[in-house]
């Protein structure tokens, strides 16, 4: 007899940031404001966004995402599909787009 136990999770192997799960992410508001939110690891950059401008009544379409990493506290660069769990961030900056005024002729 042979019994074999499928666990979720060994003490000694959990990993931080294994898909799918959730995770916490100060977020910091362009009016200042910092909030905590609890994500899924699975949502897109993009998705975020979209997501924290309507909770707290931003424009997506003026306003970026600035991810922070865990490691080096410095803006990390990603494309707006990457999922947020694979990206080791830990801060969100919801900054407001500066918008250039073109030339008239």
């Amino acid at each position: 007899n042979c019994k074999v136990e499928h666990t979720d999770q060994n003490p000694g192997d959990v990993k931080e940031n294994v898909l799918p799960g959730t995770m916490d992410l100060l977020v910091f508001l362009p009016n200042g404001a910092e909030i905590t939110v609890k994500v899924n690891e699975s949502k897109a950059a993009m998705d975020l966004l979209i997501d924290l401008c309507s909770q707290y009544h931003l424009n997506p379409t003026h306003h970026t995402l600035e991810l922070q990493s865990k490691e080096t506290h410095k803006p990390l660069g990603f494309k707006p599909n990457t999922a947020v769990g694979v990206l080791e961030i830990d801060k969100v900056f919801i900054k407001q787009k500066v918008i250039e005024e073109k030339p008239r002729r």
